[in-house]
């Protein structure tokens, strides 16, 4: 299976290290928009397609496994404050659309509106 990653969780962020035993298999980007909220040190989406602040996003795919993807939901505090979605994914080296996991801030959550800031 694979999951699309966009922030603490992909090659050389504090993350990383949940998904050392997976395997890397590209850059990508979604393709649908979303909004992309700063939490300080971390991000999360939300899924608001015809905002102002709506973009696609960047990220990378990795191919998991089941243990690896169970330790990131326990991480990502599923379904409390992300939720994980089947997303279509495009890789951007291999000009290829895939279907991959995706976690999404889980929209009972309160956040305060200057969080509108872009992840850098």
């Amino acid at each position: 299976m694979h999951l699309f990653v966009y922030g603490t969780l992909k090659r050389g962020f504090k993350n990383y290290n949940f998904l050392k035993n997976a395997k890397f298999v590209d850059e990508a980007i979604t393709l649908k928009k979303f909004i992309m909220l700063s939490f300080g040190s971390y991000p999360a989406i939300i899924e608001k397609e015809d905002s102002e602040f709506s973009s696609y996003v960047f990220g990378e795919v990795f191919e998991i496994n089941k243990e690896i993807l169970e330790k990131i939901d326990i991480l990502e505090e599923v379904p409390n404050f992300y939720i994980r979605k089947q997303e279509k994914i495009k890789l951007l080296n291999f000009n290829k659309v895939i279907s991959a996991w995706v976690y999404i801030l889980n929209s009972k959550i309160v956040y305060p509106q200057n969080n509108l800031l872009i992840w850098k």
